[in-house]
């Protein structure tokens, strides 16, 4: 009976000295892993050995390093620093952990700070060169109408001209055709008015005779 616990204990113990030097193979791989940047295998790899002892502070402090480091560059991409530069941040404040990873937050962190302030700089250029462009384009475009209404006026005013012009040719021409189209009467010798010859008949009898004519008549008549 006492063989058979012995044996019993002797397997347990063998049983976990072998699962923790499995736990141990998988946090020292998934250290390799992290240090290398595989932070996707490392996270697979910690994740095994933290599901196999929860209580393991090294492995979970290197599965957040793992964590921040991967959406630290994820946002580095994007470029969103911002957001980089925290994620890093939190990783200076994990404990335990691997301290070359803690190194290299710090020093990408510096190098983010110094990205951000150029692209917020380069930023408020372009947001200047846009405005003073903007306001070029305006006076450019202001310029441009009244260049056009210029021409415009300038087309109308020759217009205008043309048409005066015109016009006063056709009046020109048709005084020009009203005169070759009127008879030309050659000059006539100027005929004195003829003045008709007195009729003894029909002149008025002078009042000598008429007065002899009546005493005639008044004798015969007495």
């Amino acid at each position: 009976m006492k063989l058979k616990l012995i044996l019993l204990l002797s397997l347990i113990a063998i049983v976990m000295v072998g699962c923790s030097k499995e736990d141990d193979d998988l946090v020292s791989q998934g250290k390799v892993a992290l240090e290398k940047h595989e932070y996707e295998k490392a996270r697979d790899l910690l994740a095994d050995a933290l599901q196999a002892d929860s209580a393991d502070d090294e492995a979970r402090a290197m599965y957040m390093q793992a964590v921040k480091m991967e959406k630290a560059n994820e946002y580095e991409n994007q470029g969103n620093y911002k957001k980089a530069i925290k994620e890093l941040e939190r990783i200076e404040d994990i404990k335990d952990g691997s301290s070359s990873i803690k190194n290299e937050a710090l020093t990408k962190k510096k190098e983010l700070i110094k990205l951000d302030e150029e692209y917020q700089k380069a930023q408020k250029e372009r947001k200047e060169n846009a405005k003073e462009a903007s306001k070029k384009g305006v006076i450019y475009a202001q310029k441009q109408v009244s260049s056009i209404q210029a021409k415009i006026l300038a087309k109308e005013e020759e217009n205008r001209r043309k048409e005066a012009e015109e016009k006063q040719k056709e009046e020109q021409n048709l005084q020009e055709n009203m005169e070759i189209t009127q008879p030309i009467v050659p000059n006539q010798p100027v005929t004195p008015p003829i003045t008709p010859s007195p009729n003894p008949d029909t002149q008025p009898i002078p009042q000598t005779i008429e007065r002899k004519i009546v005493t005639i008549v008044d004798k015969i008549l007495k």
